[in-house]
């Protein structure tokens, strides 16, 4: 089967000339592709990101749990200098929780983006 290299459409076999736009035809045979069967890496993509995902979320979780038991316990202080500490600690808990979610979350986007390079059969520059 070819087709035109100017309008798309279907040439006749032997056609010297496209019927649609009278295009000299220059014969090029489509050739079918098979679909690519999965990789073997897809999978470890996959299992990868489930290991980082459930890492970084603990560790993400961790930290904001520890910032609000440590917030809880302020209250509880015996002078304001103490109070104030704690809640400091907190807040630089808090800080670094967040600060290492917002990076994961560029990481998982760069991650993903890259990975459906590779699928699609593009190479990353």
């Amino acid at each position: 089967m070819a087709f035109c290299q100017k309008c798309g459409s279907e040439l006749e076999n032997g056609a010297l000339f496209c019927a649609s736009c009278g295009t000299q035809a220059e014969v090029q045979a489509v050739v079918p592709t098979e679909p690519e069967a999965p990789t073997a890496s897809s999978g470890v993509l996959n299992t990868g990101m489930l290991v980082f995902s459930i890492i970084n979320t603990f560790l993400c979780t961790m930290l904001g749990l520890i910032a609000a038991i440590v917030t809880i316990h302020a209250k509880d202080s015996r002078t304001a200098e103490e109070e104030q500490r704690m809640l400091k600690i907190a807040k630089v808990l808090n800080i670094i929780s967040v600060a290492g979610f917002a990076a994961i979350f560029v990481f998982y986007i760069i991650f993903y983006i890259f990975a459906i390079l590779l699928m699609s059969g593009a190479t990353p520059v």
